[in-house]
C-alpha cells in the first residue's frame, strides 16, 4: 500500500503471463485490431443512446412547472418524481453491472432504450400523479442501463491511453441531451403543449434504440453470453469486487463529486438561487444550465489532463472536492445576497465536478479485472447517484421542516448538508488513494480491460 497509484495499477503484462502459466492458465490472446472508423462508429451509435437518456432524465428541469399544473401537485410531490427516478437508477446499478457482464453492453443498450421510450410515452399521456411517478421510475430503470454499457464499450473498443478522454467526452456529449431538456424543451412546451412535445421526443428513443441494435457490437471480435451464475456465486463475486481497493477508490471518487452537480442541476439549484440569493428567474435559469455547459465544453479537456497524469487521480479528486466546497462556503457565508460573479463561479465549480467524477470509472478500468468490470462500474455509479438521492432527500426534509417560512436562511442551512457527505467521501478517497493491480481472489491471467 506504500506504492503510488500508478505503480500499483500500471501495466505489468509479463508478470501476469508468468503467473498464469504457473497456475496452468493460458493468457488471453491479444485483442483484435480495432480500426478507428469502426470503433468511432460504435461509439457514436452508443453515445446517441446516452444523449437521449440524459434528455429523458432531465425533462423535469424545464417541465416541472407544467407538471405541477398538469397533475395538480405540490412542490414536494414534484420533488418525489425526481427522487423516485434517482432511487431506482441508483438501486439498479449493481444488478445492471452484473447483467452487462452476463449479456454484454449491446443488449443492455437496446433494452434500456426500449424501457425509457415506453416510460416516456407513458409520461406523455398520463394525467394522474401515480402514473407519472411510475413512468419516471421506469425512466430511471432504462436510464440505469445506458452509461454502464457505453463505458464498457469504450473499454472494449479504445486503447487504454484513450479511455479517460473518451469517458469524459461521453459525459460531455451526453450533456447536450440535458441542454436540450432545458430552454428548447421549455419553448416547445409553451408552443405545442405537454402531450405533443413529449410524444415527439419519445420518437428519439425509438430511433437510437434501432441504431444501437444495428450498429453496436460488444467487442471488435466475437462476443457472446456467459453461462448464468448461481446465487452464491453472484454474492461471492460482488464481495470480491467490493474488496478490491480500486473499486472502493472509484466508488468514493464518484460519490464525492457527482452529487453536487445533480443536486444543483436536477432540482435545488433553481429555487436556491431565486429564494435564497434573490436572483431573477431568467438569470437563475441560465446559471442552472451553466454547469452542463461546462461539462460539454470542458469535459474532454479534463479527461485529457487526467489521462496524462494517471498517478495523480486521487489528488485531482481531492482538489476538485476542495474547490467546490470552498466556493459553496463563500456563497453561503457571504453577508446578504452573494454577488452574481461568485454565483457564476459556483456554477462553474459544480460543472467541473461532473467530468471529474468520471475518474472513478477510470480507476476501476485500471484496477479491476475484465470479468468484474461491469459489477465494479455499477458499484461506482451507485456511489454517485446514491449520494445524490441522499442529499436531495435531506435538503427537502430540512426545507419542509421550515416550510412555514422558506427564508434565505432556511435554504442556506439546507445547502450545508453537502458538507458531511464531502467529509465522508474525502476521507475515504484519501484512505484508498492506492489501489492494487489485481483484485483479491482474481484468477491469474484474467484480462484487465
Amino acid at each position: 500500500m506504500g506504492s503510488t497509484l500508478s505503480d500499483q495499477c500500471g501495466p505489468r503484462a509479463a508478470p501476469r503471463d508468468e503467473a498464469g502459466a504457473a497456475a496452468g492458465h493460458r493468457s488471453p490472446p491479444p485483442p483484435p485490431v480495432r480500426p478507428a472508423r469502426a470503433r468511432y462508429t460504435v461509439w457514436i451509435a452508443a453515445v446517441s443512446v446516452y444523449v437521449v437518456a440524459a434528455f429523458y432524465r432531465s425533462v423535469l428541469s424545464a417541465a416541472g412547472p407544467a407538471a405541477v399544473d398538469r397533475f395538480d401537485i405540490t412542490a414536494t410531490q414534484l420533488a418525489g418524481l425526481v427522487v423516485g427516478q434517482l432511487l431506482v437508477y441508483a438501486a439498479m446499478q449493481i444488478p445492471v453491472g452484473m447483467l452487462v457482464d452476463r449479456f454484454g453492453p449491446r443488449r443492455l443498450l437496446v433494452a434500456g432504450a426500449t424501457v425509457m421510450t415506453c416510460a416516456h410515452l407513458g409520461f406523455a399521456v398520463t394525467g394522474e400523479y401515480v402514473g407519472a411517478l411510475v413512468a419516471r421510475m421506469l425512466v430511471g430503470t432504462g436510464d440505469a442501463m445506458i452509461l454502464i454499457s457505453v463505458l464498457r464499450l469504450v473499454t472494449a473498443w479504445f486503447p487504454p491511453r484513450r479511455s479517460m478522454v473518451m469517458v469524459t467526452t461521453t459525459a460531455a456529449v451526453g450533456g447536450l441531451g440535458a441542454l436540450a431538456a432545458a430552454a428548447p424543451l421549455s419553448r416547445s412546451l409553451l408552443a405545442f403543449g405537454w402531450t405533443a412535445t413529449l410524444l415527439v421526443s419519445a420518437s428519439f428513443g425509438a430511433v437510437v434504440g434501432v441504431l444501437a441494435l444495428v450498429v453496436v457490437r460488444d467487442t471488435p471480435g466475437r462476443s457472446g453470453t456467459r453461462a448464468p451464475d448461481s446465487l452464491p456465486t453472484i454474492i461471492r463475486d460482488v464481495r470480491v469486487t467490493w474488496r478490491n481497493p480500486g473499486t472502493k477508490l472509484g466508488f468514493w471518487s464518484h460519490f464525492s463529486l457527482l452529487f453536487p452537480f445533480n443536486v444543483f442541476c436536477l432540482l435545488w439549484g433553481y429555487p436556491y438561487l431565486i429564494e435564497s440569493e434573490h436572483v431573477a428567474r431568467e438569470t437563475a435559469a441560465v446559471m442552472v444550465g451553466l454547469p452542463t455547459a461546462v461539462v460539454v465544453a470542458g469535459g474532454p479537456l479534463i479527461g485529457a489532463y487526467v489521462a496524462r497524469r494517471g498517478r495523480l487521480r486521487p489528488a485531482i479528486v481531492m482538489a476538485v472536492l476542495a474547490g467546490v466546497a470552498l466556493t459553496w462556503t463563500a456563497a453561503l457565508l457571504w453577508p446578504g445576497d452573494a454577488p452574481l460573479a461568485l454565483l457564476g463561479v459556483l456554477a462553474v465549480a459544480v460543472g467541473i465536478c461532473a467530468p471529474a467524477s468520471m475518474i472513478g470509472f477510470d480507476v476501476v478500468r485500471t484496477c479491476v479485472s475484465g470479468s468484474q468490470l461491469g459489477r465494479a462500474t455499477g458499484t461506482v455509479n451507485f456511489g454517485g447517484f446514491g449520494a445524490s438521492v441522499l442529499v436531495v432527500l435531506a435538503i427537502g426534509i430540512v426545507l419542509d421542516a421550515g416550510s412555514a417560512s422558506l427564508s434565505a436562511e432556511t435554504y442556506r442551512w439546507a445547502m450545508c448538508l453537502h458538507y458531511p457527505v464531502w467529509l465522508l467521501g474525502g476521507i475515504q478517497v484519501w484512505r484508498y488513494r492506492h489501489c492494487s493491480r489485481k483484485p483479491p481472489g482474481a484468477q491469474p491471467g484474467s484480462t484487465t480491460m
